[in-house]
């Protein structure tokens, strides 16, 4: 039989995604996601349909790096990326840091002119000041990827002509806009990612004692595919797999 009690985390209470990147085209003709920067996460990418590429600045300047299926890519916090699909590029992502990027943990390169100005960030783009990572509807989803590339096409220009200080100030901005969020996310990172790694503490301090006790507590967890509706997120839409749906497997 199955049972819903007791689900644990993911393992080191990661986030996973299914995503379909978006199909349509931005502003400087490029078929794809909205750029945007994380925090506290890093993210990776484990290719399973399709082909693209994802774009990336960061301190050691821009790059493309090709995506095939089968391909793993990964970044560290502050790597400003895109996803660029060239044709039904499909993508499991594992984020660290549990949910946190769905509490938040990003700001998307909007124009300058909209990263200094709070509302005008959180009205462009149709997030609440929570900053969910969800939007309501595909003209929503698609304006403020339109704006994020038209910031992030001038935010390259500025690094080509100032290098790192044109990056440091996109930094500076960006921050501004999430520190409202940081008691909250050490909370998420509290119960979650040190959670699991303070057990493992325990976990070698109990096999130390030659105590075996936690081991006969295992099981196997199951979770079934993302179910419709999917969500629009900023680099096309989600199926996200939520630990608290996981069915325990008894005997």
């Amino acid at each position: 039989m199955t049972s819903t009690v007791s689900i644990p985390p993911f393992p080191a209470a990661v986030g996973v995604t299914h995503l379909l990147v978006y199909d349509t085209l931005a502003p400087d003709g490029l078929v794809g996601g909205s750029p945007h920067v994380h925090f506290l996460c890093s993210e990776m990418y484990m290719v399973i349909g399709g082909h693209g590429a994802v774009q990336t600045l960061s301190a050691a300047g821009f790059c493309e790096t090709p995506l095939e299926p089968g391909q793993v890519v990964w970044f560290t916090p502050g790597v400003i990326h895109r996803l660029i699909n060239h044709g039904k590029l499909e993508i499991q992502i594992v984020m660290q840091n549990a949910e946190l990027p769905e509490a938040g943990d990003f700001v998307l390169t909007f124009p300058e002119s909209i990263l200094t100005d709070d509302q005008a960030y959180f009205d462009a783009a149709s997030l609440s000041p929570r900053g969910a990572v969800y939007t309501s509807t595909e003209r929503a989803a698609h304006h403020r990827r339109d704006l994020a590339v038209q910031g992030f096409v001038e935010l390259r220009q500025r690094y080509e002509a100032e290098g790192l200080a044109a990056l440091e100030r996109f930094y500076a901005q960006a921050v501004r806009l999430v520190q409202p969020k940081l008691d909250a996310w050490r909370a998420v990172w509290e119960h979650g990612p040190l959670a699991a790694a303070q057990a493992t503490g325990r976990h070698l301090a109990a096999l130390a004692e030659g105590d075996v006790s936690f081991l006969c507590q295992g099981n196997v967890y199951t979770l079934p595919a993302p179910a419709p509706p999917r969500r629009l997120g900023m680099c096309g839409t989600l199926g996200v797999y939520l630990p608290e749906g996981a069915r325990r497997n008894e005997s």
